[in-house]
């Protein structure tokens, strides 16, 4: 259309109080109707659903469970270690609620008369492929350039979608380090760079976001080409713009945490657990392939160990929260109840956000050819 979006990103730090505090004051001074956060569809259930109390109890058991040394480690080695492994447990499960707190702020901001429905789009990549390229590339390929731009493209490839959904205010919360990259790809995509600000020129009021929000919509495209030709730049129809959530999604959401809340003991959370033992089989004679170990591979499922396997958050708080294994199921049944939507397509995207609840069945949407769109056969990819 006409209108012309404004693009407010934050970059957020790991286990930060301040970026916390940024992330939601943004969200409500620029009063989106779409927010993007860097997750992904397999990490809903840990960051979006689990209540920060219980986040808290869990983080803080394991800290506590760590001091007592239950691996009985020297006395020199243990403290020099407790310190980084302290931090470490902090990160792991305290680290990344800036998320949270955005999405917190966005649920509850009033809709007004004339907005368009609330809409979230998970944008990063998944977290199971990243695993996947760390494992076989090392800790350090997630941190280099190809990783860092291929991220950022992921994001904005959702920034832009929700822009063309006719969001005109449209709040990303990012890590800062992949900051840098969004920007570039969103400028790539025909974007206009209008205020640059850090935290402590919002908290000591000296740039508006809501000025510049209204500054940025009537501002006109850096490069109108670029803008009508970012669905081929971003690759739509080639991989996936994202994993979204409407309101009736949002609202879902916050019921599950709030049940989880209501009806979970905190000393129901975290178990001990006796660690699986370890069959070493040292050499197979008789047949190729492996040997399967005695019974202790078998028995009743696992849910979500810690702390050397020796902690354990039960199996049926890990399915209530939709959490590691059953985060899968749990996304399809959003996909499935109307609630979510994980598309290469724009078109696809618009049709749904508009009620179309038989996209699926139909296999083409309005407009596949204006937008270079790919059949919707493809593997999913992002």
């Amino acid at each position: 259309g006409s209108s012309t979006s404004a693009i407010t990103l934050v970059g957020v730090a790991k286990y930060s109080a301040r970026s916390r505090q940024l992330a939601a004051r943004v969200v409500y001074e620029a009063e989106p109707t779409a927010l993007l956060l860097q997750l992904c569809r397999e990490r809903v259930g840990r960051y979006l659903v689990m209540p920060d109390e219980h986040l808290a109890a869990v983080a803080n058991y394991a800290r506590g469970f760590a001091a007592t040394n239950p691996l009985g480690v020297k006395n020199l080695l243990y403290r020099a270690d407790m310190l980084e492994a302290d931090v470490e447990l902090v990160q792991a499960w305290r680290g990344d609620l800036a998320y949270a707190d955005a999405l917190e702020e966005f649920v509850q901001a009033p809709r007004r008369e004339n907005d368009l429905p609330k809409i979230v789009c998970l944008g990063d990549a998944r977290s199971s492929r990243l695993e996947l390229l760390r494992r076989e590339h090392g800790n350090k390929s997630l941190t280099e350039k190809p990783a860092v731009s291929m991220r950022g493209k992921q994001l904005v490839r959702g920034l832009i979608s929700l822009a063309t959904m006719g969001h005109r205010s449209i709040v990303g919360v990012v890590d800062m380090e992949i900051l840098a990259s969004v920007t570039t790809w969103l400028e790539k995509a025909g974007a206009r760079l209008m205020t640059v600000s850090d935290t402590s020129d919002i908290e000591e009021g000296r740039h508006s976001i809501a000025e510049d929000v209204l500054s940025a919509q009537q501002a006109l495209p850096r490069d109108v080409d670029g803008a009508l030709n970012a669905p081929y730049v971003l690759g739509f129809g080639q991989s996936s713009i994202g994993s979204f959530i409407n309101d009736d999604g949002l609202e879902m959401l916050k019921q599950r945490k709030q049940r989880l809340l209501k009806l979970t003991r905190v000393k129901d959370l975290v178990k001990h657990c006796e660690p699986d033992k370890r069959w070493q089989v040292a050499e197979n004679l008789f047949r190729e392939g492996g040997t399967p170990g005695p019974g202790a591979l078998l028995g009743p499922p696992k849910g979500l160990r810690f702390e050397y396997d020796m902690l354990e958050i039960p199996p049926h708080y890990l399915k209530d929260a939709g959490m590691e294994s059953y985060a899968p199921e749990f996304w399809e049944s959003m996909c499935t109840g109307g609630f979510a939507l994980d598309t290469k397509e724009a078109s696809e995207l618009l049709w749904w956000a508009a009620g179309g609840t038989d996209a699926d069945a139909a296999g083409v949407f309005p407009g596949d050819e204006a937008w270079g769109g790919a059949s919707s056969d493809h593997d999913d990819e992002d």
